[in-house]
């Protein structure tokens, strides 16, 4: 069986538990592309996978059995950032510049880092009400190291014998 050692839900669940050390506790943090989901009423942040750009080949290693490849993998990570709400603009300003800082790497799993953030876009956003509401958005960019699992074929004992070929395989 083929597995891999970190799905999507959890590079959403890293990074929105990052998110949520930086805004307000009065803000949500949310996935985006949930159908049939309203807005939430306050301030909030939606992330949106935004594609995986391949960095490196592929790095095989057999565990000690043999039996075992684990397939190492590197990509960038892409993700929209959308800031609704007063404050939008500071808290996406926040943002990109801790997702450039020195110690923000430590504040992530090991498989997933952040590299940088895109220069930060006003989209502008009117209501069903008819009302302007802030949005800021921020394509933000992360080292993500996911690890493909695959077992092997092997064979512990092999059975052989002689084979009248003249016999079974007429020339």
């Amino acid at each position: 069986m083929i597995t891999i050692s970190n799905t999507e839900q959890d590079l959403f669940t890293a990074i929105r538990a990052w998110l949520l050390t930086i805004v307000p506790g009065t803000w949500e943090v949310v996935q985006g592309q949930d159908n049939l989901v309203s807005m939430p009423a306050s301030q909030f942040v939606v992330m949106t996978s935004a594609g995986l750009d391949r960095l490196a080949t592929n790095i095989d290693v057999l565990d000690q059995t043999g039996l075992i490849n684990n397939i190492a993998n590197q990509f960038r990570y892409k993700i929209q950032l959308d800031f609704y709400g007063i404050g939008s603009s500071e808290y996406a300003a926040i943002t990109s510049t801790l997702l450039r800082d020195q110690d923000t790497p430590d504040q992530f799993p090991n498989y997933i880092k952040p590299l940088y953030g895109d220069d930060l876009m006003q989209i502008p956003l009117v209501t069903a009400g008819s009302n302007y509401l802030e949005r800021w958005k921020l394509t933000s960019y992360f080292q993500f190291n996911p690890v493909i699992t695959n077992g092997t074929q092997s064979a512990n004992v092999v059975n052989s014998g002689l084979v009248p070929v003249d016999i079974f395989f007429n020339a």
